[in-house]
């Protein structure tokens, strides 16, 4: 299994979940994953996207498996929810590197309704993994990282300062280094925002009279630290991403 995709699934053996929903399934690799580790939870996977969910469905990463519930509905979600409720099933809901799309690509109806949806269905567990820096990063770069990075003459910093402002601030610079990899997409992942709110902007949204922290990590991936370092000869001080475990209190 790749190293990512074990950081994805930390939550595994910290749940005592029997039903899943991910979040912005895409493909269903991540269920894929799941359904290895634990076939004995049910699985459902959501996307916005019914060209990836006809994918998801069709898949034959099933084949001799028990398919998962596949949609892209969210009163089937809810439907789901209260009947395993009505049955004591205890539920969970992933939400791996989707949070920053969400905010990138919808507007403030769209997040809203989000977050009204994650917080309000009933989920007994919500599962968080996705890039979150804190206000803090929001300073001067380090000239000598600002300059290592130019000295790389990589064709993409000219492109990306063009849409978000120069790597002397940096907000910019960790942006920078944390696309700077993804020549494939280039272009999508140009234009999306990776850090379209901090750390503490999501915090505060959790409605802690109903959800408790069990886990908590805000750390820095390591194979993107190992990267940066190699590349830029940078070393990645500030935490980059966060792993959260919300459970219902009651």
């Amino acid at each position: 299994m790749a190293k990512s995709m074990v950081d994805k699934l930390f939550f595994i053996e910290r749940i005592d979940a029997k039903l899943i929903v991910d979040f912005g399934c895409a493909d269903g690799t991540m269920l894929k994953f799941i359904k290895n580790l634990r076939p004995d939870i049910k699985l459902v996977g959501y996307d916005v996207s019914q060209e990836m969910i006809d994918i998801a469905d069709n898949s034959d990463i099933w084949e001799g498996k028990s398919r998962p519930i596949f949609t892209c509905h969210w009163n089937r979600i809810k439907s789901i929810v209260e009947d395993c409720q009505k049955k004591g099933i205890e539920t969970a809901i992933t939400l791996s590197s989707v949070i920053h799309e969400v905010y990138s690509y919808g507007n403030e109806e769209s997040v809203k309704e989000f977050w009204d949806n994650i917080f309000n269905t009933g989920f007994d567990y919500i599962i968080i993994r996705d890039m979150l820096v804190s206000k803090n990063v929001n300073h001067e770069s380090s000239l000598k990282d600002v300059e290592k990075v130019y000295n790389t003459n990589d064709q993409h910093i000219a492109e990306f300062e063009s849409v978000w402002g120069s790597i002397s601030n940096h907000k910019n610079l960790l942006h920078y280094l944390l696309k700077y990899r993804y020549n494939k997409n280039w272009f999508r992942e140009l234009r999306e925002n990776y850090m379209p709110i901090t750390l503490e902007d999501m915090l505060s949204r959790i409605p802690t009279n109903d959800y408790s922290f069990d886990f908590y990590e805000h750390y820095i991936l390591p194979f993107i630290a190992k990267s940066i370092k190699k590349e830029f000869g940078i070393t990645l001080k500030e935490n980059t991403h966060i792993k959260l475990i919300l459970k219902k209190k009651f």
